[in-house]
């Protein structure tokens, strides 16, 4: 056994590992001599999870050597409840598998193997300039949420005039909480940007996000809320000197559409889990009457909505008949692709979005020219559109693009910068 580490405190280190699975299912665990820090990104909710575990997380030895692989998260949920009464957890990491493993009566071991491919070995992200950082007793801050989520899911943290504040509202019913201080004494390393200071800042958050976080935030010392408009929310959960725990957290609302326009009849994008789409394909592939979209939908292979199928249909990969989805011609040849080489399926895949759908050949001509960061890219991609007198797109229209050119490999993704080029080439 290559690393052998005991958890400090069985009940945070529970906590911590029911609330990542809810948001990701794969994650990228990077341990050297100075700490385990775990990273990944849910590209269907758009969230980016960052998490720090001091070597005071645990006792034992952390390696001299960097240990670095790829585990499938979402087996946490099965093993957490296992742990339930344990009083010692350890961690423990070989050459090719982690290893949690737990005492009380009885000694459980649970193996979960490497992944053979990580995808969220990613780059370090550029500094997000975020415009303020609020700070608020972590109780403080889960009452607050628990009564602002009685009016509506989706909240709004702002800074007004040096004063903080969170709403909600649903209707004509409302919800407005500040602090009885004054905000300087939460405020944290404001923008130097001349233009900023004492400016307006708010930024939406779903609550149910706040709410799987809960149990976490009652473990934690703080919370740090980052804020900048029109930008995620990041929480940096900071407990005594064990870790800090960072999520951001994209509203994911819907973006109104103006007065008297015409309808885009079914030509925005549909709202899906990017990296599940050639498994879709894939499962449609093995059916050769085709795939039952009642079926699809009961294995949740396919959304509500069937948004796998109409994406599918839009690429001319497949078509929908009579309650069943088919592969196309170019599906076949698609599916052919991905089982003997990913790679290839990838530039497949982009060149078909590119000839398919105008917005994301605009996307990637965009992003060719320098990077940017969602703001920039969502006004650039909407104005080469106007132009053209083509249907524009909405947030959630760039969310799905970002996510198709992640997969294809054209930019590598973290919450709020894009990364371009080949890795010698970012700054």
């Amino acid at each position: 056994m290559e690393l052998q580490l005991k958890v400090v405190d069985p009940d945070l280190f529970r906590k911590l590992f029911q609330s990542v699975p809810r948001f990701i299912d794969k994650a990228h665990f990077d341990i050297d001599r100075s700490r385990v820090r775990i990273r990944s990104i849910d590209p269907h909710d758009f969230c980016y999870v960052d998490l720090i575990l001091n070597k005071s997380f645990f006792v034992g030895d952390l390696p001299e050597s960097r240990l670095a692989f790829g585990i499938d998260v979402s087996k946490f949920n099965r093993i957490l409840p296992n742990l339930l009464y344990a009083n010692e957890i350890w961690i423990n990491v070989d050459s090719g598998a982690l290893e949690i493993e737990a005492a009380k009566e009885w000694k459980l071991r649970f193996r979960i193997s490497w992944l053979d491919q990580d995808p969220y070995d990613l780059p370090e992200a550029r500094n997000i300039r975020y415009d303020v950082c609020v700070e608020i007793p972590s109780q403080e801050f889960t009452s607050l949420i628990s009564a602002a989520s009685t009016v509506s899911n989706e909240l709004v943290f702002s800074l007004l005039k040096d004063r903080f504040y969170v709403n909600a509202a649903s209707g004509d019913y409302t919800f407005l909480a500040e602090p009885s201080k004054v905000i300087q004494s939460f405020l944290a390393e404001p923008s130097d940007n001349e233009e900023r200071k004492g400016g307006n800042i708010s930024a939406s958050v779903l609550a149910n996000y706040l709410r799987t976080l809960d149990g976490l935030i009652r473990k934690c010392d703080k919370v740090k809320i980052w804020l900048g408009n029109c930008m995620p929310v990041k929480l940096d959960l900071t407990c005594s000197d064990k870790g800090m725990f960072s999520f951001s957290l994209s509203p994911k609302k819907g973006q109104a559409r103006p007065r008297g326009k015409a309808r885009r009849e079914g030509t925005s994008l549909p709202r899906l889990t990017v990296t599940k789409f050639p498994e879709f394909l894939l499962y449609v592939a093995n059916c050769p009457n085709g795939a039952e979209t009642r079926i699809m939908k009961l294995s949740h292979l396919e959304t509500s909505a069937g948004d796998y199928a109409r994406l599918a249909s839009m690429l001319n990969l497949a078509v929908r008949d009579r309650g069943r989805v088919a592969l196309t011609d170019s599906g076949e040849q698609f599916v052919n692709i991905l089982r003997e080489d990913a790679e290839q399926a990838k530039l497949f895949l982009n060149r078909l979005l590119i000839s398919k759908i105008k917005a994301y050949d605009m996307l990637i001509t965009s992003l060719r020219k320098k990077p940017m960061d969602p703001r920039e890219l969502y006004v650039e991609v909407n104005t080469r559109l106007k132009k053209r007198k083509e249907h524009e797109i909405d947030n959630q229209d760039l969310s799905t693009m970002l996510g198709l050119a992640t997969w294809c490999g054209v930019i590598d993704r973290k919450m709020a910068l894009y990364y371009f080029g080949k890795p010698g080439e970012r700054k």
